[in-house]
């Protein structure tokens, strides 16, 4: 997916449903901070996927979900003014 090269999005992940590892793909419209987290649907954090300055462009992170139960999550990523959340389906 081509994104014009302002815009901030998450992409979401391939594949979903996942059982082993899933890739998540996000786009930063620029060079900036930005966070990735995983929420349960109760909307406890389980873990940070990622964390840093970024440049622009498009980004992978390959996630593990080890130690995780069969469900649905979310996957939210913050970066400036931008907010974006995506659900994720686990199946083990």
């Amino acid at each position: 997916m081509t994104r014009p090269p302002s815009v901030f999005g998450l992409l979401g992940n391939f594949p979903n449903p996942f059982n082993a590892e899933t890739t998540i793909r996000y786009h930063m419209g620029r060079l900036g901070e930005v966070r990735i987290s995983l929420y349960n649907l109760s909307g406890g954090r389980g873990s940070e996927l990622e964390r840093g300055r970024k440049d622009a462009g498009e980004h992978e992170i390959r996630f593990n979900p080890q130690g995780l139960s069969s469900g649905v999550y979310l996957v939210r990523m913050r970066s400036g003014t931008f907010d974006e959340t995506k659900k994720i389906l686990l199946i083990k």
